[in-house]
């Protein structure tokens, strides 16, 4: 227990540092990401999931900063297309499903499937907003002009914020029935 998380505390540093020289405000989000890793590490939160859910856990928490950091690098050396930070949203609550797992399980092990996806997508909407959020006080405060430009923009992160949270909700009941 104590090496599992003293490892995560250790990744999520390195990660962090390393991702602040690529894109500053990306480390931010790459401390929030441990930040939940080691809490839920700590309040042994995943110790209620099955042998498979915990194995796409234990990969996922690794996996996505690493992978999204790459991916950080390659946006800002290229003219990245707006279709880049759609799929890049889509990653992101695909991510943020299979992070939350064991508070996701926790709550809604009564909850019919539609109850379950419910919670899901407002659960995943609901961090995604706040992402939004942060997005636009930063666009604010740097003072980036046509500030209504970004609205659709948002609208559309909005949208692929459900779509993404659908699918980490179909990934785990694709999980649950092959259990």
């Amino acid at each position: 227990m104590k090496r599992d998380i003293l490892l995560t505390l250790f990744a999520g540093l390195i990660l962090t540092i390393s991702s602040y020289f690529i894109y500053p405000v990306w480390s931010i989000m790459v401390s929030l990401w441990f930040l939940a890793v080691i809490s839920i590490k700590l309040k042994r939160l995943d110790k209620s999931l099955s042998l498979k859910e915990k194995n796409l856990f234990n990969i996922y928490i690794f996996f996505y900063p690493i992978s999204e950091t790459i991916i950080r690098l390659i946006m800002i050396n290229i003219e990245s297309p707006p279709f880049l930070n759609r799929i890049e949203h889509l990653y992101w609550t695909f991510s943020l499903v299979i992070l939350f797992l064991p508070i996701i399980k926790k709550f809604t092990i009564k909850f019919s499937k539609i109850q379950k996806l419910l919670f899901i997508i407002c659960f995943v909407s609901f961090i995604g907003n706040l992402n939004e959020f942060f997005e636009y006080l930063l666009r604010y405060y740097n003072q980036v002009q046509n500030l209504g430009l970004f609205y659709s923009d948002t609208i559309f992160d909005m949208v692929i914020n459900i779509i993404g949270s659908m699918l980490g909700f179909f990934t785990l009941e694709v999980i649950d029935k092959s259990q």
